[in-house]
């Protein structure tokens, strides 16, 4: 179990997140919104499947663009790395534990950008309970 301290900084970067996120699905576009939607509900699977680089791929084909402006810069802003989307679309070299580091990030911010667009594009009321 952590300290106060370090459990303080934990719930402080969550809300750095999900105040983050939310900014971020804020800016998606009204006639994009449903398809922003569906693509941030399955990021964090596409990522757990097929790595942080084959997603990013994924999406950039698909010209899914906004998808992943906004996991690059959530994934700059949790790792202090800047660029890493970037830096991986150009083939540039990242060693194992950069990556490895951006990779969990990823997840992390998948799952804000995941609840701030269910929540603020109207995901859940489409969903039963």
């Amino acid at each position: 179990m952590g300290t106060c301290l370090e459990v303080m900084k934990m719930k402080t970067l969550s809300l750095e997140l999900a105040k983050l996120a939310m900014n971020l699905v804020e800016e998606v576009e009204k006639d994009k919104r449903d398809d922003y939607l569906r693509d941030v509900k399955g990021l964090g699977s596409m990522i757990v499947q097929n790595g942080l680089m084959g997603t990013i791929l994924f999406l950039k084909k698909k010209g899914k663009n906004k998808v992943v402006d906004h996991l690059g810069k959530m994934i700059e802003h949790l790792t202090l790395e800047d660029g890493i989307v970037e830096r991986l679309m150009e083939n540039e070299f990242l060693d194992a534990r950069t990556y490895l580091k951006a990779q969990i990030a990823a997840l992390e911010c998948a799952k804000w950008l995941k609840r701030c667009g269910e929540v603020l594009l109207g995901g859940e009321e489409n969903e039963t309970t």
